[in-house]
């Protein structure tokens, strides 16, 4: 999942029939299917977990970068234009 965490994840059709696939098998007769996809279901869980805190995290840093950007902007616009008063009152 950390290596697709960009592509597959957002497939619909691939983890809808994932999660099909891990439920079908946990209603199984066989104690190793419901074992094996009970352990897989969790697996896949934890997974997207971990995906939704890394998008989390990069959404909040953008944010931040975004509003550093922004006052960054208005003080060099600010620079600017006092220079330009500047420049007019005094040459």
């Amino acid at each position: 999942m950390e290596q697709c965490k960009h592509s597959i994840v957002y497939d619909e059709y691939m983890l809808d029939t994932l999660v099909v696939w891990i439920v079908g098998f946990t209603d199984s007769q066989v104690r190793a299917f419901r074992h094996t996809s009970t352990l897989a279901g969790v697996k896949l869980v934890s997974a997207l977990i971990t995906i939704a805190n890394y998008i989390n995290t990069e959404i909040d840093n953008t944010q931040v970068l975004y509003e550093y950007s922004v006052v960054l902007l208005c003080s060099v616009a600010s620079t600017f234009s006092i220079h330009a008063v500047l420049e007019a009152l005094f040459f």
